[in-house]
């Protein structure tokens, strides 16, 4: 898959050196460092000092999960390696990880300060099989614990997609796509996402001693192969995915936890979207002072719509649209931002005709446009992955995967308010 040059992509970003002011916003290109056959990032708030970005880089084989962390003032401190698929075999042999653009690795930073990531690895031969893999650093990525696995089913079936939040002090909590139910396919058929068995949605919390509790089932069909997300908003834990329901309608759905005990599933909008095949477009939430947005992508007609409600973690608003053309693509990310908005990011229309942009938008509590921003142009496809963002303390990092002279790099940009809003 082609991908488009580096005088290109910086078109909006200012390949010069210095920040691009626009609309109240400074948006200035970070260089992480990254380098060439890179992709699959991911962005999470390090509370107090800054960003901790992470990414995946190849090499034939081998894959390692590498992270940088982000200071405050934008400076970069120190970088490592989580993992290393070299390293993850028995006997110095090379695991097989399971790479795709869509199931990306995470990092979350607990309560008492610990880092937790995941990444996936393949248990079996179908194209599917694959688990989630945790681990653990309790000292701020210098070193890393041995992995875990979230799940007890043992089935060589998908497991990923997964989302992972501070759940009180050592515990984090999870939510991810499981593929257990796959497991008893048609004859002759691959456990995979066209067996009988329906993809699940499950949860669990896992604390520092690498014990599991409160594993769960929370949704018994959903989309085989879209994003999740969970965040804290107050008392209450919000997870979002996308359902799998009757005759193939594929509408957003959310639950809340509060006081343990995990809520009914909600509609987040009947967008009546129905589609015979999962469209791996998930949906994001971000939780602050302004209350809950939730970001989500469906077909309206002939074309894709960039759709956001916000809410109090009980009830969501009728949602107002963000942006629908031919080349919308959806795989959207949001961050609250500030004391009263938000801001969310989604692959939308582009300028040229074969051509989408990292779109951004400032939105306020009441989902008023504050301001609109194109900041990098992509080719369409898969290559470009799910661009992530976050933000804490008055400044956002956003990251995506663009190509340099045809291979896969992970760029980032810093966001700043242009004035004292935040």
């Amino acid at each position: 898959m082609n991908l488009m040059p580096r005088t290109l992509v910086y078109a909006c970003l200012a390949l010069a050196a210095t920040a691009a002011h626009a609309e109240g916003l400074i948006i200035s290109p970070l260089d992480l460092g990254t380098g060439p056959n890179t992709a699959q990032p991911s962005v999470a708030v390090d509370p107090g000092r800054g960003f901790i970005a992470t990414w995946q880089q190849r090499d034939g084989a081998r894959t390692r999960l590498d992270f940088v962390e982000i200071n405050r003032d934008g400076s970069l401190g120190r970088r490592g390696t989580i993992a290393d698929s070299a390293r993850s075999g028995s006997n110095g042999a090379t695991t097989r990880w399971f790479v795709n653009w869509a199931d990306f690795p995470s990092l979350v930073v607990l309560d008492n300060g610990d880092w937790v990531a995941h990444w996936l690895q393949k248990n079996g031969d179908s194209t599917y099989a694959y688990e989630i893999r945790l681990t653990r650093s309790t000292d701020r990525g210098r070193s890393w614990s041995s992995s875990t696995v979230p799940h007890t089913d043992g089935t060589p079936t998908e497991h990923g997609f997964v989302s992972m939040v501070a759940a009180g002090d050592d515990r984090v909590r999870l939510v991810w796509l499981d593929g257990r139910e796959t497991a008893a396919a048609a004859p002759g058929q691959a456990p995979g996402h066209d067996s009988h068995g329906r993809m699940t949605l499950r949860s669990a919390v896992l604390d520092r001693s690498q014990r599991l509790h409160e594993e769960t089932q929370l949704d018994a069909s959903t989309c085989s192969c879209c994003q999740t997300d969970l965040v804290r908003a107050g008392p209450r834990t919000l997870t979002a995915y996308r359902d799998h329901g009757t005759a193939d309608l594929r509408n957003i759905h959310w639950l809340t936890l509060e006081r343990g005990r995990w809520s009914a599933e909600h509609v987040l909008h009947d967008d009546g979207w129905r589609i015979a095949g999962c469209p791996v477009n998930g949906p994001a939430l971000a939780a602050g002072d302004a209350g809950v947005l939730a970001v989500w992508a469906t077909m309206h007609g002939e074309q894709m719509v960039v759709r956001a409600a916000q809410g109090d973690g009980t009830r969501f608003s009728s949602p107002v649209d963000l942006e629908s053309s031919a080349t919308t693509l959806g795989r959207v990310d949001a961050a609250a931002w500030g004391r009263d908005g938000f801001l969310a990011t989604w692959l939308g229309a582009g300028t040229a005709a074969d051509a989408t942009a990292l779109r951004l938008v400032e939105l306020d509590a009441g989902l008023g446009l504050r301001s609109s921003h194109s900041l990098v142009e992509l080719p369409p496809g898969r290559a470009t992955g799910v661009p992530r963002i976050a933000a804490a303390d008055g400044m956002a990092l956003v990251t995506w995967v663009e190509g340099v002279d045809g291979k896969p790099t992970v760029r980032a940009a810093l966001i700043r308010p242009s004035s004292n809003k935040q």
